[in-house]
Formats: structure tokens, sequence, C-alpha cells
């Protein structure tokens, strides 16, 4: 086992984090967009974190705008986090 898993394991770690804060954004912004969602008695509703992403019937007011786009860069630091956990994950493999 060489020393690239440590650093790997710790990145994934880290990947996790982003996505938890990444869906909770995503919750607190469809909230804000779609309050009628929200009231009790309400039908359960499953989030889109992708329709959220891409702006698709999401408020377009200044604040829930800012939240989306500090969404987008904790899914962007995920994405690249994933890209880099295998690269080291690979290396580690080789020996």
């Amino acid at each position: 086992m060489t020393l690239l898993f440590l650093p790997a394991a710790a990145l994934g770690a880290t990947v996790i984090y982003f996505l938890f804060q990444a869906t909770t954004l995503g919750f607190r912004i469809d909230r804000r967009s779609h309050p009628e969602r929200y009231v009790p008695g309400a039908p359960e509703r499953r989030l889109n974190l992708l329709a959220v992403a891409i702006n698709w019937k999401i408020a377009k007011d200044s604040e829930t705008q800012a939240l989306r786009r500090r969404m987008n860069l904790f899914l962007l630091a995920a994405l690249l986090g994933a890209a880099v956990t295998g690269l080291l994950v690979s290396l580690a493999a080789r020996g």
C-alpha cells in the first residue's frame, strides 16, 4: 500500500462534504423558489439538483442567484475532487 491512499481518502471525504453542502444549498434555494412545496400537508417532492444548478424554474432574485452560484462552486469542487481522487487511486494502485 503506497502513501497515495491517505491523501486519496482525505480528498474523497472532502468530496462527500462538498456534495452535502451543495445538497443543503439546493434545498435552501428550492425552498426560496417554491415555498408552496414545503408547507405541512403538501405532497412530498424530491429535490432536482440539476434543475437548480442550471437555473430552471428558480427565483431570479439576487440572493437566490448568489446561493445558486455558491452551490455550483461546491458541485464543481466535488467534480474536480473526484477526478483527482481517481487519479491518486490509479497512481497508488500501480505501485
